[in-house]
């Protein structure tokens, strides 16, 4: 479809009608530089989403994962020796 459009185009400037050509060529170049915009966006969001997505080890997490074991732990034992 844009390889029609672009020989259309160039057919406007071979007739020698140069404000239709440069018209329908600048209009050409406006949706390809849409279209490479979004398709930049796109691929950032899906990047983003799969840095979401995949399963991170930090030691915050760690540390907070140890934290709540030993709380959890705490609170068993209390109630397994009748306090």
């Amino acid at each position: 479809m844009l390889l029609l459009l672009v020989v259309t185009g160039l057919l406007y400037v071979v007739l020698g009608d140069l404000r239709e050509a440069i018209a329908l060529l600048a209009a050409i170049f406006v949706v390809i530089g849409i279209t490479l915009y979004q398709e930049h966006k796109a691929e950032r969001a899906l990047e983003a989403l799969r840095d979401l997505s995949s399963p991170v080890r930090s030691e915050s997490a760690m540390v907070w994962n140890v934290v709540s074991a030993a709380e959890r732990f705490a609170r068993d034992s209390g109630s397994i020796g009748g306090r």
